[in-house]
């Protein structure tokens, strides 16, 4: 899933980069979730680092693209920014902001799908590389995903665990599913999701890994051992 925010005043314009992005993920199967938002005050106080990449219009009433990238670079500096823009000059700025690249208004589906690719090669590249941000009070940690084991509910924190630590963070399973690759990752009951990588061995209706026995509901036994067999893993 590519988490897309569209930072655009004009509805129209914004309407015609949804078009765009919609055709592209119909014809190359590519999922996505975008969120438009009509300032840039609006987007940067919303921003909670949960998008991969942001669409920038340059001149837009209030702040303007070009301060709102710096304002989004103090907050991530890992976030794909692409600016849009009717002048090209205004674009020139964007090394400042390490943004990707810019587009030319009005904007047109060639356009956007050679921009769009380099953007989907930076920002998910091989699933052994995938990375998953991790929120933790102030601070944020990048996690490879093969190189985390299960995210388990415990005492009202998340706990992401790792080979070499253990992370508390906050949120829900529900928010966490939506951040993790498509593949590879199982809920098994209300209070873990693993990674279907390192699980040791199945006992009847618990799955083991990292040395600890993990219940797996009665109602997900079916689709667990399905997807478990599915990602091709044997034990």
């Amino acid at each position: 899933m590519v988490r897309i925010a569209i930072v655009e005043d004009s509805e129209q314009d914004s309407h015609r980069l949804q078009t765009c992005l919609d055709r592209y993920g119909a014809e190359k199967d590519v999922k996505m979730q975008t969120s438009w938002h009509r300032s840039a005050e609006e987007f940067l106080d919303s921003f909670q680092y949960q998008y991969d990449i942001v669409f920038m219009d340059i001149r837009m009433g209030g702040m303007d693209g070009m301060k709102a990238a710096h304002k989004l670079r103090e907050k991530d500096d890992k976030v794909i920014l692409i600016f849009l823009t009717s002048l090209a000059q205004y674009a020139v700025q964007g090394y400042e902001v390490d943004a990707l690249d810019y587009i030319l208004k009005p904007l047109t589906y060639p356009a956007l799908e050679l921009k769009f690719q380099r953007a989907l090669r930076r920002c998910h590249p091989k699933e052994d590389e995938e990375e998953i941000l991790i929120a933790s009070g102030t601070e944020r940690y990048r996690v490879k995903a093969e190189e985390l084991f299960y995210i388990e509910v415990f005492e009202h924190h998340l706990h992401y665990k790792t080979a070499r630590e253990t992370i508390k963070g906050y949120g829900t399973l529900k928010d966490v599913e939506k951040l993790l690759p498509e593949k590879g990752f199982f809920r098994l009951n209300n209070q873990t999701i693993v990674n279907l990588r390192h699980i040791q061995q199945i006992r009847g209706n618990t799955a083991v890994l990292d040395g600890r026995e993990f219940d797996i509901s009665r109602m997900r036994k079916k689709d667990f051992m399905a997807e478990f067999h599915r990602y091709g893993l044997r034990i």
